[in-house]
């Protein structure tokens, strides 16, 4: 079984994720908790990647009950077939979070601060912090991984330290 990113219609991401966690029960909706003073109506998390979901399933069985649910724009298509994400990549979303919530601790790093991946897949690598990145950038990178879009790397907070 492959895990492929759904394309949702906005604001429809809660709606969604509870109508495919019924027939899909490894769908899964990656939240960020939110640095910022949540309003009334707002829970304090948001989507790490609003639009997107990952649902795994086999293609040709459930294909249509995925791409049918109320909600969906469709799967991530850039070519003829749909493309799946692959394994390490859903897994180091998960290990930045708990209970699928990324808490991503803005501030704690200035641009062109030096910094070292301590986790994941690049672990050991230096670099240069950037910045952080908005709600729209993460959906970029994410496309960007799986294949679709400019390539772009980008860590979680927690998956990197300051380095001297």
């Amino acid at each position: 079984m492959n895990r492929y990113p759904v394309h949702i219609k906005w604001g429809k991401e809660r709606c969604v994720y509870d109508q495919l966690g019924v027939i899909l029960p490894q769908a899964s909706m990656p939240m960020l908790k939110n640095r910022s003073n949540p309003g009334p109506s707002e829970s304090g998390v948001s989507p790490l990647f609003p639009c997107y979901q990952f649902a795994k399933f086999e293609l040709h069985e459930r294909l249509s009950d995925v791409r049918y649910q109320p909600g969906v724009a469709g799967l991530l298509s850039p070519g003829a077939a749909p493309v799946s994400v692959p394994a390490p990549v859903v897994e180091q979303i998960k290990r930045g979070g708990i209970d699928s919530i990324v808490d991503a601790e803005e501030g704690a790093l200035k641009k062109d601060d030096y910094v070292c991946a301590v986790d994941g897949p690049f672990r050991g690598l230096q670099a240069i912090f950037e910045c952080y990145v908005s709600s729209e950038e993460r959906v970029s990178n994410l496309l960007s991984t799986v294949g679709v879009g400019e390539a772009r790397v980008a860590l979680p907070s927690m998956a990197v330290a300051a380095s001297t």
